[in-house]
């Protein structure tokens, strides 16, 4: 069984310039996802803030309560 370009050869230095070219493009897809994934974490956290909602909307604040003392303890 023969395999397609098997007779064929290939010069070192148009193999250097090939793998550096996959090079290339290999991280520009990684930095392309980055980018995009740096994106959508930005639109969630977004949404996030939109959609939730925060303790301090919702809290009740209690004020003026006795000080603590051997008349008033903890309990």
């Amino acid at each position: 069984m023969r395999y397609p370009y098997e007779d064929e050869q290939i010069e070192r230095s148009d193999l250097g310039i090939l793998s550096v070219v996959i090079d290339i493009a290999v991280m520009s897809v990684f930095l392309i996802c980055l980018w995009f994934m740096r994106y959508f974490v930005h639109k969630e956290k977004e949404r996030q803030k939109t959609l939730l909602f925060e303790t301090k909307e919702f809290s009740v604040s209690l004020s003026n309560l006795p000080k603590v003392t051997q008349f008033y303890g903890m309990e």
